[in-house]
């Protein structure tokens, strides 16, 4: 009796989102639909292209601007919402304020996934390395950063932005704060 409760109540905080992977917000669905999204275009379809199993981090001034930043958030290179790239706009101050839930709510740093490669960071081998992607409130908009890493000064990413256009296929629409190397 007492070890039938015990499962009854697993199973109930399972139900609630605390059983999820990477996040308590966001369902490990979401997650995987939008990465193998991303993982069957056509950039990062070839064997050497294999996501890394690390994911990135995202960082608390992502969302917030810096004291020293506020007057001029376009040199501020980790704030995301910004007017040249569109993003001020896309992301609505609900929308801002459920990316930072979903920030705070991320519970793992490494993709457990087939689309991952398991080698995890290999210097030789060319690789692109995501973070958990983050969604607009009504799940219409995803932002995710992305970089590549293919030698000593070989490399690009930044803050990509996808709109959804039907179930399981989206479009890319900005990067915020890219960079090449």
């Amino acid at each position: 009796m007492y070890r039938t409760i015990w499962t009854i109540v697993l199973l109930m905080f399972c139900k609630l989102g605390y059983c999820q992977t990477y996040s308590s917000t966001i369902s490990d669905n979401d997650i995987y639909n939008f990465l193998s999204w991303l993982k069957s275009q056509k950039e990062f379809r070839t064997k050497e292209s294999a996501f890394n199993n690390k994911v990135l981090s995202w960082k608390e001034e992502n969302f917030h601007l810096l004291d020293s930043t506020d007057k001029y958030p376009q040199f501020n290179f980790d704030y995301i919402f910004k007017s040249k790239e569109g993003t001020d706009t896309i992301f609505r101050e609900h929308d801002r304020e459920y990316l930072y839930k979903q920030f705070i709510s991320i519970k793992d740093t490494v993709l457990r996934h087939p689309f991952t490669s398991n080698s995890g960071y290999d210097i030789d081998s060319p690789k692109h390395s995501v973070s958990i992607p983050l969604f607009s409130l009504k799940k219409d908009y995803v932002i995710i950063k992305l970089s590549y890493y293919c030698g000593n000064e070989c490399g690009y990413g930044g803050y990509n932005v996808y709109k959804r256009l039907k179930r399981n296929k989206w479009k890319y629409v900005t990067t915020v704060n890219g960079w090449i190397s």
